[in-house]
This record gives structure tokens, C-alpha cells and sequence, in this order.
């Protein structure tokens, strides 16, 4: 490596679940804090390392920038398979979590952006509270969906443990989070036992305080 990597992320954003990974994976990396309150990610200097302006950004030790969560979060992985984070290339496993993370990144993610910011998807500004409720009623139909096809824990695998763990973990803290807790056992017990892991449990802490979910 000619450098460590560079995440570019802010407190209890989408960057959590790849400074998790590779913290568990124990790659050097330098954790760039934008000012997400005072709208650094629209700046100038941000959207020439992403255009949208979005977090987070990833750039690898030569110099390449990715961009898209569940993106970054592979490519760390992939670049250290010894760390196990992705289950083998040839495996069912391997598919489960292909399927689940592009199903949390397209659908629950997505969703989770028109809770907060409803605004951007209406015309009329008085139509935004519908969008919301619209919403969150999406991100229970999607959560439940994960609670149904998970396999026995402790994680969303079962016995193994993996990149998909830190990314669902970080998704269901964000969202609907009583309604996880109070419908979604399987998927509560499976952020509580991710985020109590020794490397994790600082950034979880830094990220979101004591409560695991």
C-alpha cells in the first residue's frame, strides 16, 4: 500500500459500516469527519471527490475513489479476504449476502432517505407528510422481509459472521428503530451481538452513543 485508505463519512452516517470493517479487519485508514450539519459534503472541495455530494466517499491506497456504500464496503472486503468478512466466492452464503446487502442498499437505504428528507420527492411541499408515512410504512414492509429470511443467529447468516452484519446493523439503527426492536427479534439480537464485538464497539460508541440499537 502506498498510503492507508481515505473515508470520507461524518457521525452516524453510511460511512459506519465500512469504518467498522475495517477496523475488524485492522487496515490502516485515516477517518475524514465532514461537517454534515454545516453541509461540507456540498462543498466545492467534497463534490470534486464525489459530485453528488454524497457520504460516503472511499479512496483506496492508489489513489481511486469509490463512492456508494455497500460498494465501498465490498471492495475493502474483497481486498481482505483474510479477515472472512465475505463468506467464499462459491458459496451459497456468498449469494445470501450479495442478495441482501443490494436489497438493504436499493430498498431500505432508499427508503430511509424519503423518511428524512420527504421534501425532495414531491412537488407540492404540503404533500411531504404523505411521503413520509409512505415511507415508513416501506421500511417495515423491507425490514420484515430481512427478519423473515434470516437464518438462525447470532447473525444475518447464521453462525457466520460478515460485511452484511455491519451494514443491516448500521440501516436498522437508522430507521424505524422501536418498531425493529418491538417486531424484528431476530434482527435486534443480530445488531446488538454486532455491535458489541471488540473492534466495532468503539466506532459504535463514537457513532451512536451506548445504546447498541
Amino acid at each position: 500500500m502506498t498510503h492507508p485508505y481515505k473515508l470520507y463519512g461524518c457521525k452516524r452516517c453510511g460511512s459506519v459500516p465500512i469504518e467498522a470493517a475495517l477496523a475488524e479487519i485492522g487496515a490502516p485508514y485515516e477517518a475524514v469527519e465532514l461537517d454534515f450539519a454545516g453541509n461540507e459534503q456540498w462543498g466545492d472541495a467534497y463534490r470534486k471527490i464525489n459530485p453528488l455530494g454524497r457520504i460516503p466517499a472511499l479512496e483506496l491506497p492508489d489513489g481511486t475513489i469509490v463512492t456508494e456504500s455497500a460498494a465501498c464496503l465490498l471492495i475493502v472486503c474483497e481486498r481482505h479476504p483474510e479477515a472472512g468478512l465475505l463468506p467464499p466466492a462459491n458459496s451459497s452464503d456468498r449469494g445470501r449476502l450479495y442478495r441482501w446487502l443490494m436489497f438493504a442498499s436499493n430498498n431500505i437505504y432508499e427508503a430511509i432517505g424519503r423518511v428524512d428528507y420527504p421534501e425532495r420527492y414531491v412537488e407540492d411541499k404540503a404533500a411531504a407528510p404523505g411521503a413520509e408515512r409512505v415511507a415508513m410504512k416501506d421500511l417495515e414492509r423491507f425490514w420484515q422481509m430481512v427478519e423473515t429470511h434470516l437464518k438462525p443467529g447470532p447473525y444475518a447468516l447464521g453462525p457466520r459472521y460478515s460485511a452484511l452484519d455491519l451494514y443491516l446493523s448500521v440501516l436498522a439503527r437508522w430507521s424505524v428503530r422501536d418498531w425493529v426492536i418491538d417486531n424484528c427479534p431476530r434482527l435486534a439480537d443480530m445488531v446488538r451481538v454486532t455491535a458489541a464485538r471488540p473492534k466495532v464497539a468503539p466506532i459504535w460508541q463514537h457513532h451512536f452513543g451506548g445504546e447498541p440499537l
